[in-house]
């Protein structure tokens, strides 16, 4: 054991292990803040040529718009159990531009492009570690619907969350 661990009880650990799993909130220009979110291509995520397969670029993606909103401290489990409200990916288009590979150390950034009333256009960017290789280029249209009634306009806290991560123009 690692002097660390012998040091820090189980849920010490837990904590120690679960940090950074939100991802961060890119803050660096603030004309465009955005948010990062890494991961490592694990041997799941890819096919016999060592490749990631297409659709787990889509995978990455969704777990980097959850990672977003646990950063932004927006609780979809609130609105999905309480208000029986949550998103719909209405529209998605990927542009695959070259294959990422087993290890390889990825950045997804995500920012808002377009904020309506109850969508949103997200861009995500599935990149290198070091942010110098795009691999692909993920554009998401999101709608906010009530379970049972339909489309409904995006809940104020919801709509903040979205608004910080637009470019100013």
């Amino acid at each position: 054991m690692s002097e660390l661990t012998d040091t820090l009880s189980d849920n010490q650990l837990a904590e120690q292990a679960a940090l950074g799993l939100d991802g961060v909130i890119d803050r660096t220009d603030p004309g465009h803040i955005k948010h990062l979110y890494g991961l490592v291509v694990q041997y799941e995520d890819i096919d016999a040529g060592g490749i990631v397969y297409h659709a787990t670029y889509l995978n990455f993606a969704e777990r980097a718009r959850s990672a977003l909103l646990r950063a932004s401290r927006f609780d979809v489990h609130y609105w999905l159990s309480e208000e029986r409200q949550g998103f719909v990916i209405s529209h998605i288009e990927t542009d695959y531009l070259s294959p990422a590979r087993l290890h390889n150390r990825l950045i997804v950034e995500t920012s808002c492009l377009q904020l309506g009333g109850a969508s949103a256009l997200l861009q995500q960017t599935v990149m290198s570690f070091d942010r110098g290789h795009i691999f692909a280029r993920v554009m998401v249209k999101a709608a906010w619907v009530d379970i049972e009634f339909g489309p409904r306009k995006f809940p104020e806290p919801l709509q903040a969350v979205l608004r910080s991560f637009q470019p100013s123009s």
